[in-house]
C-alpha cells in the first residue's frame, strides 16, 4: 500500500496531517482567517480581564475584612456591657440572699425570695428596650420569679438545659422562638459569693436589633449584605434592617458558605475571606471574622458580578469588535476559499468518476496504470488514496464476515447455556418440597411436578388435563377452581388456604399462591399454583390459640384477686379507694353528697373462736350477702379484712340533712338485717353491728381522711355500747361529742 506521508521532512509539515486533512480547503482556509484575526484580540482582552478582576478582588478582600473585624469588636463590646450589667445583679447582696432562701422548702421563704427577685430584675432591666426576656432560675434551670405565668418555650428550654452549670461565665448563643426565627440568649450561673456553691442561673433574652443597629454606619454597597450567623446552626441571627428583598435570598442560603469557612476555622483562623456559590451558582465573595467566646461568626457578602460589572461593560466592547472582525474575516475567507476550492471541486467529480470505475480488486499493476493516466502531482496521490480507501473497505467486510462466524459460535454456546439452566430449573422444580401446578386458561392442568404425585392415589398423569373441581372434586376444589378463574380474569395474584385429604386419608392444609404468567404482549397464557403443607403449622396455631384463651383466664382470676376479697368476693379495701376516689370528684359535679357506712360486727371473735374458722367464714359470706340486698346496684359493698365492712353510698340529696337522713334509713336497715338471728351447725346465732358514717362531697378531702373519719365515728359507736350508728361530727371530734348523732 502506497504511504500517503508529506514528502517534505520539516516537523510542521506532519502536524495538519493527522485532523486538517479530514476537512474540506475550503473550510480550513475560512478558519484560519477567523483565527488570525480573532486569536491576539481574544488573548488579549482575556489577559486584561483576568488581571482586573484579581486587582478588584485584593482591594475588595482587604477592606471588606476590616470591616467585619471592626463590626466584631462593637458587637463583643456590647456584649461585654450586658455582661458587667449581668455580674452587678447576680452578686448583688439582696439577689444572693434571695436565690440562697429559695433553695430552701420553706413555702413562706421561697414566695418571699420570689418576689425579691422579681423586683430586682424590673429594677435592674425594667427600663432597658433591648432586653426582651428576663429569669432567674434555680438549680434545676426552672424559673423563679413571678414575672413568669407560662412555661418557657421550647427554643428557650432547649437552650438554658444545653447550657454548662459549673461554669460562671456568660454562656450566648442563639435559639429558635417558636415562630421560625432566631433570638439571642444569655445564661449566666450565679455562685454565692459565701461557699463559692451553684444557687441559681439568669437568662436574658436580648434583641437582635440592639446588635443590628451597629451596621447602621457600615456602607459596602447595594447589592452587599452584612450580618452575624451562628456557626453550629448556621442559621442567621442578626443582620441588617431593611435589607433588601432580592439578597434575603441569600441570607437564608449559608450553607455553601458556612462549609467553606468551617474548613478555615480548623485551621485556627479567627477571619478570612473566602468564595463560594450559592444555590443558584451565582459567585460571592466573602469575609468573616469571630466573635470571641461565641461559636458566631460576622459574614460580609459581596456579589462577584458587582465587582466586576465596570470590567463586564469592557468586554461586552470587545466581544462587538471581535464579532466584527469574525464577520469580516468569515467574508474576505469565503471569497478566498472560493477562488481555490472551485477548481478543486472539478478535480474531485473527476477523481470520484474514476474511483467508481475501479475494480475493488485491482492489482498493483492496475493502480500503477492510473497513476500514469492521471500523472505525478498531488491530484493523482489523492485519487489513488481514495483506491486505497476502497480496498480497505473491502478489507473490513471481510473482518465483519469473521465477526458474524464469531457469533454464531456464540450463539451456539449460548443455547447450549440455556438449555443446561433449563435442565437446572426443571431439576429445581422436580425436586421442590412445595406441590407445583400449571393451569391454562381454562383451569386444566398442564404440568405437575413430583412432589404432588406423593399426596394422589393414582399418580400425577392421572391429573394432567383435568379441572380441580373433576379431579378429585368437592366444594373446597370448588373454591380452588374460582380462585384460578379470578386470577385469569384480573391478572393479579392469589392466596388462600386450601384444606384437602390425601390418598392416606389425613387432612391436609396448604397455602396456595396463584401467579399469573403472561407473553411478550402482555396476555396471560397461564397460571401457576405453588401450594405449601402448612398443617403442622396450624396445629400449632391450634395450640397456640387454646393457650391464649387458658391465659387469659388466669389474668381475669389474677384481675378479681387483686381487687376483691377471695372469701367474700366483694371488693377490697383496693377496689373501694378507687371507687371512692372516682366518687369524691363526681359528687362535686353534680352536687349530691356521698356516704360511707364503716362497719364493725359485734362479738364475732367469740362465734369465731367457739365455733371455729370455717364457721366464722360461713358467718362473713352471709353477712355480705345481707349487706349487699340492704343497698343499690350503685351503691358499693367492700370487705376491707376481718369482720369490717365498708358501705359507700352514692348520689345522695344535694342537702346535707336530706342526705344523712336517707343514709340514716340504710344504716338501720343494716342493723336491723345484721341482728336476725344466724343459722350455724344446726343452731341459731345472734350478732350486732357497730356503724360510723360520714358524709363526702368533692375533693376537698383525700378517700383515705373519708375513711378515718368513718374509722373514728364507728369506734365511739364501740365505746358507747355498741349495736348502733353514730355519723363523724368533725366540729365535736376531738373536743366533745356532744354535736354528735348517736342511734
Amino acid at each position: 500500500m502506497t504511504s500517503n506521508r508529506p514528502t517534505s521532512d520539516r516537523w510542521y509539515s506532519y502536524l495538519p496531517w493527522i485532523r486538517l486533512r479530514r476537512i474540506e480547503i475550503r473550510h480550513r482556509l475560512i478558519a484560519a482567517f477567523i483565527l488570525v484575526s480573532l486569536f491576539p484580540l481574544l488573548v488579549s482582552g482575556y489577559i486584561a480581564f483576568v488581571d482586573s478582576v484579581n486587582a478588584i478582588e485584593t482591594k475588595t478582600r482587604v477592606f471588606s475584612t476590616e470591616v467585619v473585624k471592626q463590626v466584631a469588636k462593637n458587637i463583643h463590646l456590647r456584649m461585654a456591657q450586658i455582661d458587667n450589667e449581668s455580674a452587678s445583679l447576680i452578686y448583688a447582696t439582696p439577689v444572693q440572699k434571695a436565690l440562697t432562701a429559695y433553695a430552701t422548702e420553706q413555702e413562706a421563704e421561697r414566695s418571699a425570695a420570689r418576689r425579691a427577685l422579681t423586683q430586682a430584675l424590673l429594677e435592674h432591666y425594667g427600663a432597658v428596650s433591648h432586653i426582651n426576656q428576663k429569669y432567674f432560675l434555680d438549680t434545676h434551670h426552672q424559673v423563679v420569679d413571678m414575672q413568669a405565668f407560662a412555661e418557657l418555650t421550647r427554643g428557650v428550654a432547649h437552650f438554658i438545659d444545653h447550657a454548662d452549670a459549673t461554669s460562671s461565665k456568660p454562656q450566648w448563643g442563639s435559639y429558635d422562638n417558636g415562630v421560625g426565627q432566631e433570638n439571642i440568649g444569655m445564661v449566666r450561673t450565679i455562685i454565692n459569693k459565701n461557699n463559692n456553691e451553684v444557687i441559681g442561673a439568669i437568662f436574658l433574652a436580648i434583641n437582635p436589633a440592639h446588635f443590628s443597629a451597629i451596621f447602621d454606619n457600615v456602607d459596602l454597597g447595594g447589592d452587599a449584605s452584612i450580618f452575624v450567623m451562628d456557626a453550629n446552626s448556621g442559621k442567621i441571627i442578626v443582620y441588617t434592617p431593611g435589607v433588601p428583598q432580592n439578597n434575603l435570598d441569600t441570607l437564608q442560603s449559608t450553607t455553601p458558605m458556612l462549609s467553606v469557612i468551617k474548613n478555615d476555622l480548623h485551621r485556627g483562623t479567627d477571619n478570612g475571606f473566602i468564595n463560594f456559590s450559592d444555590p443558584h451558582r451565582e459567585q460571592y465573595l466573602a469575609s468573616f471574622a469571630t466573635i470571641p467566646g461565641t461559636s458566631w461568626l460576622v459574614v460580609n457578602t459581596i456579589p462577584k458580578r458587582r465587582l466586576i460589572a465596570e470590567i463586564q461593560t469592557v468586554r461586552n466592547k470587545l466581544v462587538l469588535i471581535g464579532v466584527l472582525c469574525f464577520l469580516f474575516a468569515i467574508a474576505l475567507g469565503m471569497v478566498i476559499a472560493h477562488s481555490i476550492s472551485s477548481p478543486l471541486r472539478a478535480l474531485m467529480r473527476k477523481i470520484e468518476a474514476f474511483g467508481n470505475q475501479v475494480n475493488p480488486t485491482a492489482s498493483p499493476m492496475q493502480r500503477r496504470a492510473l497513476r500514469r493516466a492521471e500523472g505525478n502531482d498531488e491530484l493523482s496521490r489523492l485519487t489513488q488514496s481514495f483506491v486505497v480507501m476502497n480496498d480497505i473497505v473491502h478489507q473490513k467486510i471481510a473482518q465483519i464476515n469473521d465477526i458474524n462466524a464469531t457469533l454464531e459460535q456464540k450463539i451456539i454456546e449460548r443455547t447450549a447455556a440455556l438449555a443446561a439452566s433449563e435442565q437446572e430449573s426443571r431439576t429445581l422444580i422436580e425436586n421442590s418440597p412445595d406441590t407445583i401446578v400449571r393451569y391454562d386458561l381454562q383451569c386444566r392442568r398442564i404440568f405437575i411436578n413430583a412432589t404432588f404425585d406423593a399426596l394422589t392415589s393414582d399418580g400425577v398423569h392421572s391429573l394432567l388435563g383435568t379441572k380441580p373441581s373433576e379431579l378429585p372434586g368437592g366444594a373446597n376444589w370448588d373454591m380452588y377452581e374460582q380462585k384460578i378463574v379470578d386470577v385469569i380474569k384480573t391478572g393479579r395474584k392469589g392466596f388462600f388456604e386450601l384444606r384437602w385429604t390425601s390418598k392416606n386419608g389425613h387432612d391436609l392444609c396448604s397455602d396456595i399462591r396463584l401467579i399469573p404468567e403472561f407473553d411478550t404482549e402482555g396476555k396471560i397464557v397461564s397460571v401457576m399454583s405453588v401450594g405449601r403443607d402448612i398443617t403442622e403449622l396450624n396445629l400449632s396455631r391450634a395450640e397456640l390459640s387454646a393457650v391464649n384463651v387458658q391465659l387469659a383466664e388466669m389474668n381475669a382470676t389474677l384481675e378479681s384477686l387483686a381487687t376483691h376479697d377471695s372469701l367474700t368476693q366483694l371488693p377490697n379495701r383496693r377496689l373501694l379507694l378507687d371507687r371512692l376516689r372516682r366518687a369524691m370528684p363526681a359528687s362535686d359535679r353534680h352536687g349530691r353528697y356521698g356516704a360511707v357506712m364503716f362497719i364493725d360486727l359485734d362479738h364475732f371473735k367469740t362465734i369465731n373462736d367457739t365455733l371455729g374458722h370455717d364457721m366464722g367464714d360461713e358467718l362473713l359470706i352471709e353477712v355480705a350477702h345481707r349487706l349487699q340486698a340492704c343497698v343499690r346496684d350503685i351503691d358499693t359493698v367492700a370487705r376491707i379484712g376481718g369482720d369490717e365492712f365498708i358501705v359507700m353510698l352514692e348520689n345522695l340529696s344535694d342537702i346535707p340533712f336530706e342526705a344523712a337522713s336517707q343514709t340514716e334509713i340504710v344504716g338501720k336497715k343494716i342493723l336491723q338485717v345484721l341482728m336476725q338471728p344466724f343459722h350455724l351447725l344446726s343452731d341459731h346465732y345472734h350478732i350486732s353491728a357497730s356503724i360510723g358514717i360520714t358524709l363526702f362531697r368533692g375533693t376537698g378531702k383525700s378517700a383515705e381522711d373519708v375513711l378515718r373519719e368513718g374509722d373514728i365515728a364507728m369506734y365511739d359507736v364501740k365505746k358507747s355500747g355498741r349495736n348502733a350508728l353514730r355519723f363523724f361530727d368533725a366540729n365535736a371530734y376531738g373536743a366533745t361529742h356532744a354535736q354528735g348523732i348517736l342511734y
